[in-house]
């Protein structure tokens, strides 16, 4: 990748954010391609465009109506000239639960596979998890509201 292919990953990611935080479905879903697949932090497919739109309608207006979005790590793979792995490491502050009580931080692991094409880079995937309650104070793992890496390496 060139400086300006990183510098415009940069800008797709920091659009994203900023969407969040403006509670803007339509700027959330803005930089996926037509075809992009999103699976949120329950589990939630949501194919193309505008299904990533409508699905963060309701998350975005309601339980996350109040809340921030900051990113606390990046790391970039380049898979190949035309394909880059962004995984962020991220937090929340202000979302509520269903019933409205607040939830408090949440973390967790966003992960975009973005795509050069004519149309210049593109979300093409995201995949998105919540870990703030994944891990025991007494594993190997990040305490509970830390966010953090774990690699898992075969033998």
């Amino acid at each position: 990748m060139e400086s300006t292919d990183h510098d415009r990953v940069d800008a797709i990611v920091e659009s994203l954010v900023a969407a969040f935080n403006r509670h803007d479905p339509h700027g959330f879903a803005a930089d996926f391609t037509e075809s992009a697949s999103f699976v949120d932090v329950l589990g939630r497919r949501m194919a193309g465009r505008q299904g990533i739109e409508a699905g963060h309608r309701f998350p975005l207006g309601g339980p996350l109506a109040e809340a921030t979005l900051t990113v606390e790590g990046r790391t970039d793979t380049v898979v190949a000239p035309d394909v880059v792995v962004v995984d962020l490491g991220w937090r929340t502050r202000g979302g509520r639960g269903g019933d409205g009580r607040a939830v408090g931080e949440r973390v967790g692991l966003l992960s975009l596979t973005m795509a050069h094409s004519d149309g210049g880079w593109q979300i093409a995937l995201g995949h998105n998890v919540d870990y703030t309650n994944a891990f025991d104070r007494a594993t190997d793992g990040p305490a509970p509201g830390t966010p953090g890496e774990v690699a898992v390496t075969g033998n």
